[in-house]
């Protein structure tokens, strides 16, 4: 079934970014709009770590307002800029795929 690959997706994830991204999901279900591959789910998740520095509050942030705002991808809200990225602001593992984003 399509759903599969988003609950295994799902699996993988511990709290806060397991809420985080569940609300994200449903948004975009309800939106019809939803993600055809594991692979393109993930990378949407990895683009949220990369975009808030691995900071959950952030990321929080950034999903509430692109769902408040209709968006169809994640961004950060309108005037903010997210924390800087260092590589001390990611856990190790999450290394290998925020690093799949750079190759």
């Amino acid at each position: 079934k399509g759903s599969e690959f988003v609950n295994h997706f799902l699996a993988t994830l511990e709290e806060p970014w397991l809420s985080i991204m569940s609300d994200w999901i449903s948004y975009k279900r309800r939106e019809r709009s939803m993600y055809k591959t594991e692979e393109t789910l993930r990378r949407c998740y990895n683009q949220l770590l990369k975009l808030s520095a691995n900071n959950a509050e952030f990321a929080r942030e950034m999903v509430d307002s692109s769902i408040a705002n209709g968006y169809k991808g994640i961004y950060p809200p309108r005037g903010r800029n997210g924390p800087q990225m260092s590589p001390n602001t990611i856990r190790p593992s999450d290394q290998k795929s925020v690093n799949d984003l750079w190759n």
